[in-house]
């Protein structure tokens, strides 16, 4: 492993890259004046944008083999960029020779996708782009509950692909948007029954 780090007289540090496999941690405030939680980020490759110091951190990008998480999001790809002003994070694939497709879970929801996915740390929303394809199951305990009185019931997983994705966390809304070549789709395939679509 090996770090070397830029700077100049005047502003400090202005870049860093550590290689050799990395393991970034950083700890964010609490809510509502409860301890903090951590951020954890993995890569073989960690490139950092910095306003005069290591711990200063602007910009993180991880590359390859990268995994990032925070509380019950969980984000993989071949390349995650943090910003850490904003909390929020990008998942891409390599430009070229694509090893691992950006996928986000979230508790309930999975969601992989061709092109990128940005993640709102703060929040846990998320917008997808190309070849979305999302997997949402049963929340814990939802067996107890009595059958949804809505299109889909409350037990088993619902599929959706789409060209482009976006999904709230707090209010579980999900909006998925097609094109003419391939059109956005939701399904439910409960045991035994027929399947459901919208």
């Amino acid at each position: 492993p090996s770090l070397v780090a830029n700077g100049a007289d005047q502003h400090g540090l202005t870049s860093a890259q550590f290689t050799g496999g990395v393991r970034f941690v950083e700890t964010t405030p609490g809510r509502g004046g409860r301890g903090g939680a951590s951020r954890t980020g993995t890569s073989q490759v960690l490139n950092l944008k910095l306003k005069g110091q290591l711990d200063a951190i602007d910009e993180a990008e991880f590359q390859q083999n990268v995994r990032f998480e925070d509380g019950d999001v969980v984000g993989d790809a071949d390349v995650g960029v943090y910003l850490a002003s904003k909390g929020q994070l990008t998942l891409r694939p390599f430009p070229q020779n694509a090893r691992r497709v950006p996928r986000v879970t979230d508790g309930s929801v999975t969601v992989d996708a061709s092109e990128l996915i940005d993640v709102d740390l703060d929040s846990n929303d998320l917008h997808a782009r190309r070849d979305v394809k999302t997997v949402t199951t049963a929340q814990k305990g939802s067996d107890a509950k009595p059958a949804s009185p809505g299109l889909f019931n409350d037990r088993d997983p619902i599929y959706g692909q789409a060209a482009e994705f976006w999904y709230a966390s707090a209010t579980k809304q999900a909006h998925y948007v097609g094109t003419a070549e391939a059109r956005a789709r939701v399904q439910q395939q409960p045991k035994a029954q027929p399947s459901q679509q919208a």
